[in-house]
This record gives C-alpha cells, sequence and structure tokens, in this order.
C-alpha cells in the first residue's frame, strides 16, 4: 500500500513504500523513534540547562557533554544498518572538513586537552546530522514535529525540575532575580 502526500504541489511517496524503506532498512515508527532518541539527546547536550561554569564550562561538563554526543553517535551507529556508500551532502561536507580541520589543529597546541576534547564534541556533533541524513531527507517535515517533540519534552522536565524542587532548578542557587539561570533539576 502506498501513501502520497502532497507538499507544495509536489507528491512524495511516503515510508510505507518498500522502495522508500530499503533506503534505510527500518519502518517509520523505528525512524521517527531513532530520530526523537538521538535529537533528544543532542538538543540536551547543547542546551544552556546543561550543568556549566558561568565562564563556559569546566573539563568534566565538556567531557560529560562529549559522553552524550558519542552516546548519540553509537546509537545511530547500532540502529541504522550499515550502508554500501556512505554519501554526505555538500554542506555538510564543508563542516565534516572544518571539524577534522580543528580537531587536527586542536592536537597540535601544547597541553590542550580541552580544546581537544571540545573539538571532538564539534566534530561528533557535526557527524550526526550526516548519519540522520537518509532519514531525514525522506520525509523532511519529520524533523520539525521530532524537533517540536524533543524541545516539548526538555521543556517539560525543567518545569517539573522546578515544581518538584525548586531551590535546585536554579544554576549556582541563585532565584531570578538575583541573575540566576533557570536549569530545572532533571537536566543537570
Amino acid at each position: 500500500m502506498t501513501h502520497v502526500e502532497s507538499y507544495r504541489g509536489h507528491q512524495r511517496r511516503l515510508a510505507n513504500n518498500p522502495a522508500d524503506r530499503q533506503r534505510t532498512g527500518l519502518s517509520n515508527r523505528a525512524e521517527v523513534l531513532i530520530l526523537l532518541i538521538v535529537w533528544s539527546m543532542l538538543l540536551l547536550s547543547v542546551q544552556p540547562w546543561s550543568v556549566s561554569d558561568s565562564v563556559g564550562g569546566s573539563d568534566s561538563s565538556s567531557t560529560l557533554k562529549g559522553a552524550v554526543l558519542l552516546g548519540c553517535l553509537l546509537t545511530l551507529l547500532i540502529a541504522l544498518p550499515p550502508r554500501s556508500s556512505f554519501k554526505v551532502p555538500f554542506p555538510l561536507a564543508i563542516y565534516l572538513l572544518f571539524a577534522v580541520y580543528l580537531v587536527l589543529s586542536a592536537g597540535l597546541v601544547p597541553n590542550s586537552t580541552s580544546v581537544l576534547i571540545r573539538s571532538v564534541r564539534v566534530g561528533v556533533g557535526i557527524l550526526i546530522p550526516v548519519l540522520l541524513w537518509p532519514i531525514v531527507v525522506k520525509n523532511p517535515v519529520r524533523i520539525l514535529y521530532v524537533n517540536l517533540v524533543a524541545y516539548a519534552l526538555l521543556g517539560m522536565s525543567v518545569v517539573a525540575g522546578l515544581v518538584a524542587r525548586p531551590s535546585t532548578a536554579w544554576l549556582d542557587g541563585k532565584p531570578f532575580s538575583a541573575g540566576g539561570r533557570l536549569m530545572g533539576h532533571f537536566c543537570r
């Protein structure tokens, strides 16, 4: 059974078509679930609600954020079927080259573990959309809905943390009137 969607005058077959399913080898629900999990983890690791110093993050928080990104990458590598050809869209190829340059140049700086960890984080953060590209290209509107749901889950966790433990929901324990930033109790 083929389902056809009209999008700005163009007709497009959706994932119920077996030819489209061969592109990733996953069902429509599995693709949405993978996209939602990875995108939510990605948003959690880059949002200002995650623990960091006011100056820009400590080495331990940077390492933990990198671990979350590596978890996203491993989730994608395990869940997505292997591809015979690794197709990278041109704009993302430029960003991947930048990430390679960044990691190599950070490796040449003496005593720069922090810079190297952050540059690897940037590289992994750029590699994740490259791996998600076949899922996103199949139905481009899907990423908008997944992004909406991921931000709604993140916002609800911040509000739930504010309700559950109001004293720990603010960064450094300062309330908003004293210049504090709401980060939620569960996003630590």
